[in-house]
């Protein structure tokens, strides 16, 4: 199947590919070195989904099911996460300043070393902002 991701405000194509799953294909383009500055993945099943050092500044990932999803490093600047999954994420050095994660699932998320400069984190649980154990 073909999915495309698209620009939040333009609806402009930003990456398009055929794959299983729109997470495969976000993966792959993540992979590719692909910028998604200003995505829209609002509401995506990103479930598990390698998403390590993506461009993500200013992605829509209002209400995005990221559980288990590796974010290490990736640039989330200034992205909404309103309401987002992020259970058992890794967000380790991700770069959140500016963040919406208002109401953000947070439990056995791996926050450390992330930058939370500004972020909004009003409403959200469970996060670990320490080293991940085990």
């Amino acid at each position: 199947m073909l999915y495309e991701i698209k620009h939040r405000y333009t609806d402009k194509v930003l990456y398009s590919a055929g794959g299983n799953s729109f997470a495969e294909v976000l993966t792959k383009a993540v992979r590719e070195g692909a910028s998604l500055t200003a995505a829209n993945l609002e509401h995506m099943n990103l479930t598990d989904a390698n998403l390590a050092y993506a461009d993500l500044k200013g992605a829509n990932l209002e209400g995005a099911n990221l559980k288990g999803a590796i974010l290490t490093g990736a640039s989330l600047t200034g992205a909404n996460l309103k309401g987002a999954i992020l259970t058992g994420a890794s967000l380790t050095g991700a770069d959140l300043a500016f963040a919406n994660l208002w109401g953000a699932s947070l439990r056995g998320a791996s926050l450390y070393r992330a930058n939370l400069r500004g972020a909004d984190l009003t409403g959200a649980t469970g996060a670990n902002l320490g080293r991940r154990s085990g």
